[in-house]
């Protein structure tokens, strides 16, 4: 009878050497899988028809056939394997995190600006339909709506986009004007009661308003832009505080055309002394130093909305869908159907006058609305060229402001 024998053994020393050399592998393959590199990647991403997270009370509508959709982007912080996949990817790219964060900023409170910059572009872009089909502001509501809020900040710290202010110190408001006049008045003082109407809750507040005129920016090729920046707080003109934004402009005109104001500009916690020549700018008849200034108090407070009006932006955040949202409402309140049952996309930033600013990633956008089956993208005219360079078969159209979006549509069904 013949006899099978197993066969021997191999070496242990050779199974532990083939694990010991295995192990910077997974090591590798770990930390590559793993460890955040400093890049972002960008990649198309969802789109949403805005008809649907469009509601509106107390004003007839008249639901379209077609779509409106709204084009994201997928953005994240990137490991090694995933910056790799997105370098070897025709339809994603990846970017330094300089380029997508502030300095010092955190990607988690980046994406809570995300989330603030949505909430005012879809309060800007309801501004804007509004004012383009019920004549907003001139008809508007009671209560005064926080449009915007300045980091740093009475307000800022304590209201937020979307707010509405119901009373100030027990008096019902009943207009934005009548808000902003009780604060001036009370710049410097004790704290006021705010009354707000948060979504479904109402919150009280008590806010400090605070004298001085908050800077938001200044104008290129002007004096103001040489020696002052975003988030200095001027505090006073020539020698005197200044305790509205009213004094402090009365007095820059008073200074005449090359005449020189000097101001004291709180910027952290410096104060400086600085002196600004006035100059000329053709679009206003009166002197100028080329700075764009807010209340200190920290909150744009515009005219409440004649009706309600909510849209549902879910984890959707930055700018980019204002110029939808605003074509989205306006085709909401009024007959017929703009997009006259095509699907539309596009993207922009809406501002309250209508204009429509560039915006990032519009490559993956194009790539999205392709895929969502968009027979027309509208972009910003900054963004027009990079959009043209990776379309297949959707009509790119630029755009200036969003009346330019509605005169394409009605002209061309």
């Amino acid at each position: 009878m013949s006899e099978v024998l197993p066969p021997p053994p191999r070496p242990r020393r050779r199974r532990r050497r083939a694990f010991l050399a295995l192990v910077p592998l997974v090591v590798a393959a770990v930390v590559l899988g793993v460890v955040r590199v400093p890049y972002y990647v960008i990649g198309p991403g969802p789109t949403e028809n805005v008809m649907p997270l469009i509601r509106v009370a107390g004003h007839p509508t008249f639901p379209p056939k077609g779509k409106l959709l709204l084009v994201t982007v997928d953005l994240g912080p990137a490991t090694a394997y995933q910056a790799l996949a997105a370098w070897l990817s025709p339809d994603e790219q990846v970017v330094p995190s300089s380029e997508i964060l502030s300095p010092g900023q955190t990607p988690q409170q980046q994406v809570q600006q995300s989330f603030s910059q949505m909430d005012q572009s879809k309060i800007d872009a309801t501004m804007v339909a509004l004012g383009a089909t019920v004549g907003y502001p001139r008809r508007h509501g009671p209560g005064a709506l926080v449009e915007s809020t300045y980091p740093g900040t009475p307000a800022g710290d304590a209201l937020a986009p979307g707010d509405v202010v119901t009373a100030i110190d027990g008096t019902a408001i009943g207009s934005a004007d009548q808000a902003l006049g009780i604060i001036e008045r009370a710049a410097g003082g004790p704290a006021l009661r705010f009354t707000v109407r948060r979504g479904r809750r109402v919150v009280t507040l008590r806010i400090t308003p605070q004298a001085g005129a908050l800077v938001e920016g200044t104008y290129a090729g002007l004096p103001a832009s040489r020696v002052l920046r975003a988030g200095d707080v001027i505090t006073a003109v020539d020698g005197r505080a200044v305790e509205t934004l009213t004094y402090l402009a009365d007095a820059i005109r008073r200074a005449g055309y090359g005449g020189t104001v000097r101001l004291t500009v709180l910027r952290g916690s410096r104060t400086l002394h600085v002196s600004v020549r006035t100059a000329r700018d053709p679009s206003v008849s009166y002197p100028v130093i080329g700075v764009a200034l807010a209340d200190r108090f920290g909150a744009n407070l515009v005219p409440n909305f004649p009706f309600t009006v909510s849209i549902s932006s879910g984890d959707i955040g930055g700018p980019s869908a204002g110029l939808m949202w605003t074509l989205g409402l306006i085709d909401l309140l009024s007959s017929g159907d703009l997009a006259h049952g095509r699907t539309i996309a596009g993207t922009g930033e809406i501002q309250l006058d209508g204009t429509i600013l560039p915006i990032g990633g519009v490559r993956e956008k194009v790539v999205a609305a392709e895929r969502a089956g968009a027979s027309v993208f509208f972009v910003p005219v900054a963004n027009a060229n990079e959009a043209k360079s990776v379309a297949h078969g959707i009509t790119i159209v630029p755009v200036r402001t969003y009346a330019d979006a509605l005169h394409y549509l009605e002209t061309h069904r």
